[in-house]
């Protein structure tokens, strides 16, 4: 069983399965490891993959960076103006960073001096970059290919990242969606060859079944052959013993009958 629970970056960080490509959340995968004794069998295919601990998985940041995109996307659909709590938000305020329903947006600025405040559409706000927690206000501007993993760039310069391949984060993105794309490309071919192999095993119990039932069959002939041919022998035997018995008394008849005609005699 697995939790179903949303993917983010501690309980529910989301692991690769070597074996097949599918994700699993970082609690789902200590619970089926433990249960498993070292394999994790992939809740979606069943593919088999061997781990001693789940800090042998990557962390699969494809679908962690989506998941953050969609995420995104979610909390700017389910917004609220934040002045009264109550419409729906449709302009941001860039100055105050805030998001505003139209009454509140009007009310809030009504002033010669607020009315200069850049607004815009909610949808058309910009996206908060997440900071680093290595170097306090630094947002996390670069993707590390190495790492596979978000950075700023005094990480890359002078932190953990030094010396490693790092990319713009909007470009990194683009990277993860083609490597992303491939990996499922690769997920459908394995997913493929699995249904494949399942359906070869399928046909192959079929066979088994069947080739099983014929030997049944066979065993079911031959068996009430020699139960018949041993019930004919059985008869066969019986008479031939009661014949050697008819005989045997016949001929003590008649031994009886000769010794009386000499006793006659004499």
């Amino acid at each position: 069983m697995v939790c179903f629970e949303e993917f983010n970056n501690s309980n529910h960080t989301p692991l690769c399965l070597t074996s097949c490509g599918h994700s699993l959340c970082k609690l789902c995968a200590t619970d089926i490891l433990r249960r498993g004794n070292g394999t994790i069998n992939c809740p979606a295919c069943r593919a088999a993959t061997q781990a001693k601990t789940v800090e042998e998985l990557k962390k699969n940041y494809s679908v962690l960076s989506l998941f953050e995109v969609w995420t995104s996307l979610k909390s700017v659909k389910e917004q609220v103006c934040e002045e009264c709590e109550k419409c729906a938000a449709v302009v941001h305020c860039v100055v105050e960073d805030a998001d505003l329903c139209a009454s509140c947006n009007e009310k809030l600025h009504s002033s010669n001096v607020q009315k200069k405040h850049q607004r815009v559409p909610v949808l058309e706000k910009p996206v908060m970059v997440p900071k680093c927690k290595d170097h306090a206000g630094k947002d996390l501007d670069l993707l590390c290919l190495s790492c596979d993993g978000l950075c700023c760039f005094l990480c890359k310069d002078y932190g953990s990242h030094q010396g490693h391949n790092v990319t713009l984060r909007s470009k990194g993105v683009e990277l993860l969606m083609k490597k992303l794309e491939g990996n499922t490309s690769q997920l459908t071919k394995k997913v493929k060859t699995i249904e494949d192999t399942l359906k070869q095993s399928n046909d192959i119990q079929k066979e088994i079944i069947k080739s099983a039932d014929i030997a049944k069959e066979q065993v079911n002939q031959a068996v009430s052959k020699i139960i018949k041919d041993l019930e004919m022998q059985s008869q066969s035997l019986k008479k031939e013993v009661d014949d050697y018995l008819t005989a045997f008394q016949s001929s003590q008849k008649s031994i009886v009958a000769s010794l009386t005609d000499i006793k006659a005699v004499s």
